[in-house]
């Protein structure tokens, strides 16, 4: 991979990277956890790995899911290497997102995001290089979050759904393009029956494996491209406890 081409990868795959990592699951079955692992690749080089751990049980006969995930990338440069971090806890109630919050961390330069659900609305405070920005939004607005892979009961070809890009507090367009069900993908010596969902989400096309375990939905696998060039997130093993 060239120099420029690797400069173009760190933005498009930054806040990727950044979100992918708390799809993982929105529907509570049982108390359990799971650990699973990724390695992130842009083009056929791999830039990084992420690592996701679930724990669900109940609280005040709420059914909770507490999703937590460190995220790390570094690319060799000629004489220096650039080393991007993340680290995200989100919390679920009866499927629900009630809060995320991540710290983001390239070289010096450090980013806050923190999402707390209201009652029938998100309250959400960003901070980028000492400046702060705060926002509220209504959660009939869309249909799911950057955070969440889209909702099962409302895939339907051809069918677009809003999208919370918690990125940037925007409310985007994703388009449900074809879809795939009762495959399977083997991986780290086990089987994973799964839904392969292709999707339109702003200008990139992103191709996902969705799997079910015990506790909800999590990611197998995802490939996505854009105009500067496609990137990869592979599960390499999974865990339950």
């Amino acid at each position: 991979m060239n120099l420029k081409r690797k400069k173009i990868i760190i933005a498009t795959l930054l806040f990727t990277c950044y979100f992918f990592n708390s799809v993982f699951a929105t529907e509570v079955v049982t108390k359990a956890t799971t650990v699973i692992k990724y390695d992130i690749y842009a083009d056929d080089d791999k830039i990084g790995e992420s690592v996701n751990s679930r724990k669900s049980g109940t609280k005040n006969s709420i059914r909770t899911l507490t999703s937590e995930t460190d995220t790390l990338i570094k690319i060799s440069f000629f004489f220096s290497d650039i080393k991007i971090e993340s680290q995200d806890r989100s919390i679920y109630h009866d499927g629900d997102l009630f809060s995320y919050r991540v710290k983001f961390k390239k070289g010096k330069d450090i980013s806050k995001i923190k999402i707390v659900k209201n009652s029938d609305e998100y309250t959400g405070k960003w901070v980028s290089e000492g400046e702060i920005t705060n926002a509220k939004f209504k959660s009939d607005l869309f249909d799911f979050t950057s955070v969440q892979l889209p909702p099962i009961k409302k895939l339907q070809t051809n069918r677009t759904l809003k999208m919370f890009n918690i990125e940037n507090g925007k409310i985007l367009s994703v388009k449900i393009l074809k879809i795939v069900e009762n495959q399977t993908v083997n991986i780290d010596n086990q089987t994973f029956n799964c839904t392969i969902l292709s999707i339109k989400k702003d200008k990139h096309s992103i191709k996902q494996w969705i799997s079910k375990d015990h506790i909800g939905q999590f990611l197998l696998k995802e490939e996505g491209e854009d105009e500067n060039g496609p990137y990869k997130l592979l599960m390499n093993s999974y865990e339950k406890f």
